[in-house]
C-alpha cells in the first residue's frame, strides 16, 4: 500500500467519524426538541390558549347585554322611584283613615275613648 492510499483512508475514516458523531448529535438534539414540545403541550399557558377563542366568543356578546342591563337599570331606578311617591302618598292616605276613624270614634262613643286611654 501506498502512503496516499494509507492517508485517504484514514481521512475518509476520519470524515466518517465526524459525519456520525454530527447525525448522531442531529438525532440527539432532534429528540430532546420532540420531548419539549410534548411538555409545552400540557403546558397551562398553551392549554390557556387554545381555550382563548371559546372565551373570545362568550365575551362578544358581553356588550349587547351590558345595554340590556344599562336599560333595566334605569327602568328599575324609575320603578323605584314611582313605588317611594306611591307610598307616601299610601301613607298619606292611612293617616287621613286613621284620623278620620278617631274623630269618628269621638263623635259617636265619647266615653268609650275615653275609658280605652286609661
Amino acid at each position: 500500500m501506498s502512503v496516499y492510499l494509507i492517508a485517504f483512508f484514514s481521512m475518509l475514516a476520519a470524515a466518517i467519524i465526524v459525519v456520525g458523531v454530527s447525525a448522531f448529535g442531529a438525532v440527539r438534539r432532534t429528540l430532546a426538541v420532540r420531548r419539549r414540545a410534548k411538555e409545552l403541550q400540557v403546558h397551562p399557558t398553551v392549554i390557556a390558549l387554545r381555550a382563548a377563542p371559546a372565551v373570545a366568543e362568550r365575551l362578544q356578546g358581553l356588550p349587547e347585554r351590558l345595554e340590556e342591563i344599562s336599560a333595566r337599570v334605569e327602568r328599575i331606578g324609575i320603578a323605584t322611584t314611582e313605588l317611594s311617591g306611591t307610598s307616601a302618598v299610601l301613607r298619606l292616605q292611612v293617616d287621613r283613615v286613621g284620623f278620620a276613624t278617631r274623630l269618628l270614634l269621638e263623635t259617636f262613643v265619647p266615653t268609650l275613648r275615653g275609658s280605652m286611654a286609661d
